[in-house]
């Protein structure tokens, strides 16, 4: 099922051949791609909404990337869960959505409502701090 108002950039892929993806309202996909593959038994993607990815991030597995959540960059996320909060246009940085951003692979992490896990090569939970790391409330 993909719900309304949606933007789906050139080099985006949606595979749901063996599993089951959801996506609700106002995501945007890609610029620079990206890719959402439920393509082997059990796999089942969970999209929220005003959700962005950007920067050709690929997402498989049981995958919740629940309301307002972030994909920033060439990463490959297996079963995680991004908890919801508000979009990158919320002021305060600790109401964001979840974040991942940077590149390599990102596999069975949480990032908790107001968090950021930025990777170069690897992810992993202790890496995640604050989104005001990155974004100090002004």
């Amino acid at each position: 099922m993909i719900e309304n108002g949606n933007i789906f950039h050139s080099g985006t892929m949606i595979d749901a051949s063996h599993g089951r993806i959801e996506i609700g309202s106002d995501n945007q996909f890609g610029e620079g791609g990206f890719i959402a593959k439920a393509n082997q038994p059990g796999a089942d993607i969970h999209i929220g909404s005003a959700c962005r990815f950007l920067n050709n991030p690929s997402v498989f597995g049981q995958s919740r990337l629940e309301d307002g959540s972030q994909l920033l960059g060439n990463i490959t996320v297996v079963s995680c869960l991004l908890k919801a909060g508000g979009s990158q246009r919320t002021p305060e940085p600790a109401l964001r959505a979840g974040l991942l951003k940077g590149f390599g692979t990102a596999q069975n992490l949480t990032v908790e409502q107001g968090h950021v896990i930025a990777g170069s090569g690897v992810f992993s939970q202790s890496m995640s701090v604050p989104q005001s790391t990155y974004h100090p409330k002004q």
